[in-house]
């Protein structure tokens, strides 16, 4: 692998997890404000609409370095849109019956899911240094999401929802990387977020349930669209077209190191000791792969 694609990808990927800790913040506020449902259609609706004005800027320009396929578009598109409507509707259920940390540890797993069919279906072979850091970052997360007073319960039904919410985030990560060399990633985002509106839309239109949102929630929403599903998606899109599944879903999984710094930035909270050292745990493990393929990239032989 081309070292200055392994630092793109890296960055792109550090974006990605940079973003999603981002978009917390204004989506904690909005959701005080008003109801989960109308929060997602406003959210996601907001975010469709940033996704968009790209390709009409890029096609008023006329500006087209490369023509993607418009059938595997349009299939991504559909594939993508299904799957982030399974895995949010299954991560839902399975907090009814989790706790958010052990929902949160459990969902993160999805990196094990990842190395292992990207290497059936893709062909990305993960090595044994690879195979370690993942679990080194597995264990960070644990020391950072579940507090040692927490009653640790699993309930059948909720590991079945969090199994399949796992599962189809990692199904989405794979299908972009399978054809993100044949797709615009801003396309296919505008495309899967407008079809997840109008799965919410028309029934809340059918039913008379349009959500009446203040200019104030409206703004959060806006706000958590744009760092969320439109800016933290697309980077974590695009960071597949220079480095494999597993590293890119590793990488991301810095976001809650992100978190701790904004964090102490907006909120002034601070993480315990525990804390602390899982966060270096976690990026003692991310750093094992990165140095060992840009080892590779740089072609100094492995130690």
């Amino acid at each position: 692998m081309d070292a200055n694609k392994l630092h793109r990808g890296i960055l792109l990927a550090l974006g990605g997890s940079f973003w999603a800790a981002a978009y917390l913040i204004p989506y904690k506020a909005a959701a005080r404000e008003t109801s989960a449902d109308a929060l997602t259609l406003a959210m996601l609706f907001s975010a469709a609409v940033f996704n968009s004005i790209p390709i009409w800027r890029k096609n008023r320009k006329n500006r087209q370095p490369h023509t993607p396929s418009r059938r595997m578009t349009l299939i991504a598109a559909c594939v993508l849109g299904g799957l982030s409507i399974v895995g949010n509707y299954a991560m839902a259920e399975a907090l009814v019956s989790l706790s958010p940390a052990i929902a949160s540890v459990l969902l993160r797993s999805q990196v094990l899911f990842v190395g292992l069919v990207g290497w059936a279906w893709l062909g990305e072979r993960l090595s044994f240094r690879f195979a370690i850091g993942m679990l080194f970052t597995l264990f960070g997360l644990v020391l950072i999401k579940i507090q040692p007073a927490e009653k640790i319960v699993f309930d059948t039904q909720g590991l079945f929802w969090i199994v399949a919410a796992a599962v189809s985030f990692a199904l989405m990560q794979l299908v972009a990387r399978r054809c993100i060399h044949h797709i615009n990633p801003i396309t296919v985002n505008a495309l899967r977020l407008w079809i997840a509106v109008l799965i919410l839309f028309i029934p809340s239109l059918c039913f008379g349930r349009l959500p009446k949102l203040s200019l104030q929630t409206w703004f959060f929403a806006g706000l958590a669209a744009l760092f969320g599903p439109f800016l933290s998606r697309i980077y974590y899109m695009m960071s597949l077209q220079h480095i494999p599944t597993a590293l890119s879903t590793l990488v991301g999984m810095t976001s809650p190191l992100f978190a701790f710094f904004l964090g102490m930035i907006f909120f002034q909270t601070w993480p315990d000791a525990i804390e602390i050292i899982g966060g270096f745990v976690m990026l003692f493990g991310i750093s094992l792969p990165i140095f060992e393929t840009r080892k590779k990239s740089t072609g100094y032989d492995e130690i």
